[in-house]
């Protein structure tokens, strides 16, 4: 019987896809990344990109896009952790984009917001514990 490598994609509410393919193609966050069968066990960022479930012959059988995530590689099973995956005959290049654009907008925002919450923390520690003239 020939071996195949077992993928897992896991939302935050629910088990999204098992799926078994010769290869997985995952995004990695410092490049993509190939899984093999009897790979070396391994845990890894990943970036938002697509999941590519690879045939015998190489061909692309199915494609997910993911937001992001973690993957645990281990006895034959990639599971992919992620907060969002959309599959392939489902999006469009402009709504990814607009998708990602969205997200590292409201990241940039957050950042900010909470630059300003520790600065004016600081700027409150040293009106408290000025002495009163």
């Amino acid at each position: 019987m020939e071996k195949k490598v077992h993928l897992k994609i896991v939302l935050p509410s629910k088990i999204y896809k098992e799926e078994d393919a010769y290869r997985v193609l995952i995004p990695g966050e410092n490049g993509d990344l190939t899984v093999l069968e009897e790979r070396a066990p391994s845990v890894l960022n990943l970036r938002c990109g697509y999941i590519k479930l690879l045939g015998e012959t190489g061909q692309e059988d199915n494609k997910y896009f993911i937001v992001g995530g973690v993957a645990n590689i281990a006895d034959n099973v990639c599971e992919v952790l992620t907060e969002a995956v959309v599959p392939e005959d489902h999006i469009s290049q402009y709504g990814i984009f607009n998708y990602v654009n969205w997200r590292s907008q409201k990241e940039r925002k957050h950042a900010v917001i909470e630059r300003y919450q520790r600065k004016m923390k600081k700027v409150d520690e040293r009106i408290k514990n000025k002495p009163l003239e």
